[in-house]
C-alpha cells in the first residue's frame, strides 16, 4: 500500500536558506553528526517541509547515499501519494525535541545512534536509529531506521511484526525465532509441536492471529524489562493482552510471554506510568492534578472509590507530607511490585521504588501495599497503605 506525503504546516512566503550556510562541514563523530543534523532539521521544520522542499540534499551530514534513498523513496510514491510519514523523523509530525539515547559502535567506522524524538503533550518518545558512518574523515548519516531493535519495547514490536508476517504453519514458525532468547524459542518449539488441534497458539496465546498489535512499556531496569503486548481482532473492540519479558545481555531479548496480565504487572504499569507523567510535569514547570488530569493514563486500573478519594486528597488544600500515590517526597526512577498474597479474585501487592545512588546503581525503599481486586476481566487498585 502507498502512503501519502504529510504536507506540515508551513508558510509559502518564507524564503529557503541553503542548508549549506546553515551548517558546519562534517562532524568529529557520531553524536556530532546526528545532533547537527537534526537541531536543523527542527529549526528548518518551523519555517518549511524540509523533504517536501528537498533541503535535505544540502545538508553535510547526510551520506550521498542517504540523500539518494530519500529521492527515490519520494520518487516511488509519485505527487499524487506521498510519503506517509517524514523518513528523517520516523513519524507524521515534527517533535518538539529530540535526545540521544545510546550510541553503539559497530565498527571503526560505523555507528548506531538510538534517537527519541518527544512531541508536545506526550513523555513517552517514538524512537527510532540512525546508521552513521565515517568518510573521508567526517561522519555522515547513512540511513534512518524507523524500526528500532535497541530499546525492550522495540525488539517486543520487531519481534511480533516479524511473528505477524508469517503464514500459519509455515517453515519460518518449526524454525528458531528472531528475538528470542535460546531458552524460550525451545519452549515455544516444543509447546508448538506437542500442542494439539485447537490449542491456543503459544505466542499470541490464542487460535487466530491479530489484525495488529501494540507495545507498552510497563518497566525498563538495567537488565530486566517487563511490556504489555495488546492484541486486537476484527470486531472486538478489547484487546487480547499478554505480558512480555526481556532480559539483557549484550543486547536486549524476550525471555518469556505469559498469558494474560497478573496484579503486580497491572500495578508495576499504574506506578511507572504516574512516574513517567508526574516528572514530565515537573520538569516543564506544570501545576497539574496528576491523578485528574492524565487519568486517561491509568484511570481503568484504580476503583471508582479509590480514584474518587485520590481526587479529593490532591484537590485539598491541606499540606501533604508525600505523594498519596507515591507515599514519598521523591520520585523514584522507577518501581517494582512484589505479589504479597493473591487468590483469584483479590491481592496485596507491595510497591517498592527505586532511586539512582550512582551512575548505574540504585537504592530500593518499600513505598506503599496495594489492596487489588479483579473488577471483570481487569485488576485494579482498591486501596493504597504507605509504609511497609
Amino acid at each position: 500500500m502507498k502512503a501519502r506525503l504529510i504536507v506540515f504546516a508551513v508558510c509559502a512566503a518564507l524564503t529557503l536558506v541553503p542548508v549549506s550556510a546553515q551548517e558546519p562541514t562534517g562532524a568529529a563523530d557520531p553524536v556530532e553528526a546526528v545532533e547537527g543534523f537534526y537541531r536543523w532539521y527542527l529549526d528548518a521544520a518551523q519555517r518549511i517541509n524540509p523533504v517536501v522542499e528537498g533541503a535535505y540534499r544540502e545538508s553535510a551530514f547526510l551520506s550521498a547515499d542517504m540523500i539518494e534513498a530519500v529521492d527515490s523513496l519520494i520518487a516511488e510514491a509519485g505527487p499524487d501519494h506521498g510519503l506517509g510519514y517524514d523518513p528523517f523523523l520516523c513519524a507524521q509530525d515534527v517533535p518538539e525535541r529530540f535526545e540521544i539515547g545510546q550510541v553503539d559502535a559497530l565498527t571503526d567506522r560505523d555507528a548506531a545512534v538510538l534517537v527519541h524524538g518527544y512531541f508536545s503533550h506526550n513523555p513517552h518518545p517514538n524512537a527510532f536509529v540512525v546508521s552513521v558512518h565515517e568518510q573521508d574523515g567526517a561522519w555522515l548519516i547513512a540511513n534512518v531506521i524507523c524500526q528500532e531493535t535497541l530499546t525492550p519495547r522495540g525488539v517486543t514490536q520487531a519481534f511480533y511484526n516479524w511473528y505477524l508476517e508469517q503464514t500459519p504453519g509455515s517453515e519460518a514458525l518449526d524454525a528458531r525465532y528472531p528475538f528470542l532468547t535460546d531458552g524460550l524459542n525451545a519452549r515455544i518449539q516444543e509447546a508448538r509441536s506437542a500442542r494439539e488441534l485447537g490449542d491456543g497458539d503459544p505466542v499470541l496465546c490464542a487460535q487466530d492471529f491479530p489484525n495488529h498489535i501494540g507495545v507498552t512499556a510497563v518497566s525498563v531496569g538495567q537488565e530486566s524489562a517487563t511490556m504489555f503486548v495488546r492484541a486486537y481482532y476484527s470486531g472486538n473492540p478489547q484487546p487480547r493482552t499478554l505480558t512480555v519479558k526481556l532480559v539483557r545481555d549484550q543486547q536486549w531479548m524476550i525471555d518469556d510471554i505469559v498469558c494474560g496480565v497478573a496484579p503486580e504487572t497491572v500495578a508495576e504499569y499504574l506506578y511507572n506510568e504516574y512516574i513517567t507523567y508526574t516528572r514530565y510535569d515537573m520538569e516543564r514547570g506544570i501545576d497539574r492534578t496528576p491523578i485528574t488530569d492524565w487519568a486517561f493514563a491509568w484511570g481503568d486500573y484504580l476503583s471508582e472509590d479509590l480514584l474518587a478519594d485520590l481526587e479529593a486528597t490532591f484537590a485539598s488544600e491541606a499540606p501533604r507530607a508525600a505523594d498519596p500515590v507515591l507515599c514519598a517526597q521523591d520520585i523514584p526512577t522507577r518501581v517494582t511490585a512484589e505479589a504479597v498474597s493473591a487468590s483469584e479474585q483479590a491481592a496485596t501487592v507491595q510497591i517498592t521504588g527505586e532511586y539512582a545512588s550512582g551512575p548505574e546503581t540504585f537504592t530500593a525503599h518499600a513505598l506503599a501495599s496495594l489492596e487489588m481486586a479483579l473488577e471483570g476481566a481487569q485488576w485494579k487498585v482498591t486501596a493504597i497503605t504507605c509504609g511497609e
